[in-house]
């Protein structure tokens, strides 16, 4: 028994694979033929009507007022469909016909490159997806960029309900348009976005920059007060030791002391006995002479520029400076 259905679904997988090939062998042999019967047989073509006379007739079909023109050997319909503005070339002895959308689409030559770009990449991206061709041209008087649109296709009277065939095509070219313009806007969304960002990026920068500025403003702030400070106290001392200069001068002044003219026994000021002698001039740190005395305090280092307030002597203990200094005792 299952000897028996194994043989039949074998018989009946065999009978089936028969009939789909010779219905697939057949339906090649009716296309065939129908090609052949449309390239090659001339005993007909006498009464066929024109590929310029189809086009007008479909066209009026669907509704369009064609307006014509001729140039050469080629025939020109200019129509309207849907708003949009066609125009079909054909050649009474070439079965195809060509269909032009032109100038559906333009930006300024002056556009950015990033716009130019842009219409670059969607033309390209878009040709890979629909039926009909997109180009573009420079239109240097007019100063623009235009996109256009085309397809080619067999125009025959054998083929049937022509005028929804025609249809089926300028539809495609809608179907073009609406892809490429949502492209384009895509990426016009991208570019904003990536200028979002930027600015978003020039803005932190712009911060941290004005941040580094106003710390960089501060730090010089701060060292100008310092310095403004360091200046004060300075001039401050310094002013502090004139005034007791003055203040000694004038108590040696009360004790008739003022034009002392004695030597470095004693300080005129507090009557110490440790005084040092000032010596001016460039130090000799390999003089070890100089360098005992200074050490022992005998001697003081005046600096190496001489005036008339130099003085001869130095008091250890209260820093008082007195006795005329010679000028050849300065030399």
């Amino acid at each position: 028994m299952i000897h028996v259905v194994i043989w039949l679904i074998i018989f009946a997988i065999y009978y089936f694979y028969h009939v789909y090939k010779a219905s697939v062998e057949e339906k090649e042999a009716e296309e065939e033929q129908f090609f052949h019967d449309l390239m090659n047989d001339e005993q007909n073509k006498e009464d066929d009507i024109s590929i310029a006379e189809l086009v007008l007739t479909t066209l009026r079909k669907i509704g369009c007022t064609p307006e014509t023109e001729k140039r050469n050997s080629l025939n020109y319909a200019y129509f309207t469909y849907q708003g949009e503005k066609f125009t079909i070339e054909s050649n009474d002895k070439c079965f195809f016909i060509t269909i032009y959308d032109t100038w559906w689409h333009s930006i300024s030559i002056y556009s950015d490159v990033e716009d130019i770009a842009n219409l670059h990449k969607t033309i390209n991206m878009v040709n890979q997806y629909v039926n009909c061709t997109l180009v573009y041209t420079t239109n240097k008087e007019i100063e623009e960029i235009g996109v256009h649109s085309k397809r080619t296709v067999l125009f025959v009277k054998e083929i049937p309900e022509i005028d929804k065939y025609l249809l089926c095509i300028l539809n495609d070219f809608f179907k073009a348009q609406r892809l490429a313009m949502t492209e384009l806007e895509k990426c016009k969304v991208i570019e904003n976005k990536i200028k979002k960002n930027m600015r978003k990026k020039v803005y932190i920068i712009g911060m941290i920059v004005l941040v580094l500025i106003v710390i960089a403003e501060g730090f010089v702030i701060y060292n100008l007060y310092a310095f403004i400070k360091k200046e004060e106290n300075m001039y401050a001392h310094y002013e502090k030791e004139y005034i007791k200069r003055l203040s000694d001068e004038l108590k040696l002044e009360r004790k008739g002391l003022r034009h002392d003219t004695r030597g470095g026994d004693f300080c005129p000021a507090c009557d110490s006995k440790d005084v040092a002698e000032i010596r001016y001039g460039l130090y000799d740190s390999k003089n070890d002479v100089w360098k005992e005395e200074i050490e022992s305090g005998k001697v003081v280092l005046g600096g190496c520029m001489v005036g008339e307030d130099s003085k001869r002597f130095y008091c250890n203990d209260c820093g008082y400076k007195w006795g005329a200094l010679e000028l050849n005792e300065a030399q």
